[in-house]
């Protein structure tokens, strides 16, 4: 695994990331997305980035990195505010025992993912988003599009 993250011109699909076992909590889905979320993005900037020394981008947080990615414009600002938003229940989950997330919540950023660049792998994996009530089972949708869209960014980065 250590190999894996020090070499950054490599990504792929990392299943054992993105299975979870029948009793995961939305805590677990959020936790692994955002860590598999962040890994993607690290590997898009280290590619996008390889010949700027002066941005070390292992330094930077989550905000900073989507920041860039958008700065760059890789990512739109609805793709920008999605991760935001991910990002930000990530840490309510971590900082806020008594925080739990709705499906009002997904059903939000799920809403904004069908005008962003996160559409088409959402549309193809979530065909019926709007049916959906179970929290993970949406959860899980929206981290995997997400992380299935910059595994496409990643390879066609030159």
């Amino acid at each position: 695994m250590k190999k894996d993250i020090e070499n950054k011109d490599k990504l792929y699909l990392r299943d054992d990331w993105l299975c979870y076992p029948e009793e995961n909590k939305p805590l677990d889905t959020l936790f692994r997305g955002h860590l598999c979320i962040e890994y993607a993005i690290t590997c898009i900037l280290s590619k996008k980035l390889k010949d700027k020394k002066q941005i070390n981008i292992d330094n930077l947080n989550f905000y900073k990195k989507i920041e860039l990615l958008y700065i760059l414009d890789i990512i739109d600002s609805i793709s920008f505010d999605i991760l935001k938003e991910i990002n930000s229940l990530r840490n309510k989950l971590a900082h806020d025992l008594d925080f739990t997330v709705s499906i009002e919540m997904l059903k939000g950023i799920a809403t904004s993912m069908e005008k962003s660049i996160f559409r088409e792998m959402f549309e193809e994996n979530c065909i019926a988003m709007r049916d959906i009530v179970d929290i993970d089972g949406l959860l899980t949708e929206e981290i995997s599009a997400v992380y299935l869209t910059l595994i496409n960014i990643f390879e066609e980065i030159n």
